[in-house]
């Protein structure tokens, strides 16, 4: 059998086969493994003619594969498949080398290798395809790698949306076709136009129906798939310029089509979003259980494991898990290096911060990081509640000798891995940093900061979804599955103390770590909460008040 590791995204599927070389090298064993990366990282066509994106590079693949002079040497150039496990970047590189398709390549390195390591859309999305043609799930053993994110992930995965601004692109697009029905491009300017009605009715988000909107704006089925017609006919054109062969016609016909498909089954919604002057149009479709039950059984097993699994029971009933059997190991942290303090009279609940809880944030976040010495991590609930604080917070940590580093919304993988690489050479020059971010966010999960990189952690508040319409509608249809106490328990509540687990998870990265903790919110104390904390905050918990924290830290002194 071979093992197919699945992990969140594609930058993630060399870290398992690192480790996977470490091994072999160590034990001097014969075993191959390979991470594998989709045709937007290995195409060379697309690189020559700066196509980017996964539906424009896949587009393009289709349309030139037998043009093609890398994918047609693959046939003529002899080379020696691996004998050791590869990065997705060394199968680049050898291809590069030879002027053979990167990607295809690899797909005939999947049929010698134990070993794939790839992204969960190979698993949850219609591309598996793909990949059984050469390592055939029912043989089989799948991982899920942090699989507390395979509930996003299938959601995510078979969920879709335009916007204002999509449907402007199609209107542009439709002008340069001669043959374009006018009456079908009169449509499009209407629906822009109802659209555009629609964001100035709402402040956040609301359902609307599709079938009825279509009707508006006098779109028929026949009519949507004259729209992908046309859009295949765009990029056909655009690839044979050397251009993105790209669609907005072809998006917003199947977008709609779907929608209709899909209008009469329980935990697909069709959302309108308001996002400043765009609104955004979603099908969103939060059925979990139903979708990956399914998938589970194409495998010869499975096997789940993250750090923030539990409750199991809850984690398998959403998955979609009929039964497995199930191993919960206690932390290695060493309880002697962890201080933990869980703070009384703050809280973020409700809807605004009021000055007064601001004051008593910011007087207890003060009393912390005067009490560390090292880089710091504060962690809160909420872009919203982050921007609260955020200025003062910029002249605390000026004050006490800190680097102060924030995350924002919207911010690039590349500014964030900047600031990671910032936060590591700081710790090791002597500076202290003290990262400002929210739980959820791009520095909560997935980084390493071990030892001296991250000391400690300060969690401002729970990182509860707010009640919109579309939270509302989760622990709506939750409950329908569920039942109304575990509906909103399994909705809510857990998603909300898994990311508070994560966070608090960046400090403490072996056994010879230490680590401060202030968890600011009253409501750790409560049980409901209290049993979803990591089992090292939890016997190492001292429950205080908000103006003693200083005092507290002082007293017991610095940990490690």
């Amino acid at each position: 059998m071979k093992i197919i590791w699945a992990v969140r995204t594609g930058n993630e599927t060399d870290r398992p086969i690192e480790e996977l070389k470490n091994i072999v090298r160590s034990r001097n064993e014969n075993f191959l493994g390979i991470s594998f990366r989709g045709k937007r990282d290995m195409c060379l066509l697309a690189r020559e003619r700066k196509v980017s994106g996964y539906e424009a590079v896949s587009n393009l693949c289709n349309l030139y594969r037998e043009k093609c002079q890398y994918y047609k040497n693959l046939d003529r150039t002899k080379f020696e498949m691996p004998k050791e496990p590869l990065l997705f970047s060394q199968v680049l590189r050898m291809a590069e080398e030879l002027r053979i398709c990167p990607y295809f390549l690899q797909l005939r390195i999947l049929e010698i290798v134990d070993l794939v390591s790839l992204s969960y859309n190979y698993i949850l999305s219609p591309i598996g395809w793909v990949i059984r043609r050469y390592v055939p799930f029912r043989k089989s053993i799948l991982v899920i790698d942090e699989a507390h994110n395979i509930q996003t992930a299938v959601m995510n995965v078979n969920s879709d949306s335009i916007s204002i601004l999509s449907v402007r692109r199609a209107i542009k697009e439709a002008s340069t076709i001669m043959d374009f029905p006018p009456d079908l491009a009169d449509s499009l300017k209407f629906l822009a136009k109802i659209m555009s009605k629609m964001r100035d009715r709402i402040v956040e988000d609301d359902l609307y129906d599709p079938e009825a909107l279509m009707k508006e704006v006098g779109l028929s089925k026949e009519s949507l798939q004259l729209l992908v017609k046309f859009g295949e006919k765009i990029a056909r054109r655009r690839a044979e310029q050397g251009k993105s062969p790209r669609s907005y016609l072809s998006h917003i016909g199947r977008f709609f089509l779907t929608a209709l498909d899909s209008r009469d089954v329980d935990g697909i919604f069709s959302l309108a979003t308001r996002e400043g002057e765009n609104l955004k149009l979603e099908l969103v479709d939060m059925r979990c259980s139903e979708v990956l039950k399914y998938i589970w059984e194409e495998f010869r097993s499975v096997i789940f494991m993250s750090g923030t699994l539990s409750p199991i029971s809850a984690f398998s009933e959403v998955a979609g898990v009929n039964s497995c059997e199930s191993f919960e190991m206690r932390s290695f942290v060493d309880r002697r290096k962890v201080k933990t303090a869980l703070l009384k009279g703050v809280s973020t609940k409700g809807e605004q911060l009021s000055t007064m809880m601001k004051d008593r944030y910011l007087a207890s976040i003060k009393a912390f990081l005067s009490f560390i010495n090292g880089n710091v991590a504060i962690f809160t609930s909420s872009y919203r509640i982050q921007g609260c604080v955020l200025g003062e917070l910029v002249e605390i940590a000026d004050k006490l000798g800190f680097i102060l580093f924030s995350e924002r919304e919207g911010m690039s993988g590349h500014e964030a891995r900047a600031i990671l690489e910032s936060i590591k050479e700081a710790a090791y020059r002597g500076d202290k940093v003290v990262l400002v971010a929210p739980m959820g966010g791009r520095f909560s999960e997935g980084i390493d900061l071990p030892g001296k990189e991250l000391i400690g952690a300060y969690i401002m508040g729970i990182p509860f979804d707010r009640l919109t319409k579309r939270t509302q509608l989760y622990i709506g249809y939750y409950t329908r599955l569920y039942g109304a106490r575990k509906g909103r328990y399994y909705a809510y509540v857990v998603p909300a103390m898994r990311k508070v687990s994560q966070a608090i998870g960046r400090v403490i990265r072996s056994e010879e770590d230490y680590g401060t903790f202030v968890l600011g919110d009253e409501r750790f104390s409560k049980p409901l909460y209290n049993r979803l904390l990591p089992d090292y905050i939890r016997e190492t918990a001292e429950t205080i008040s908000w103006k003693n924290l200083g005092g507290y830290l002082e007293m017991s002194k610095e940990v490690g």
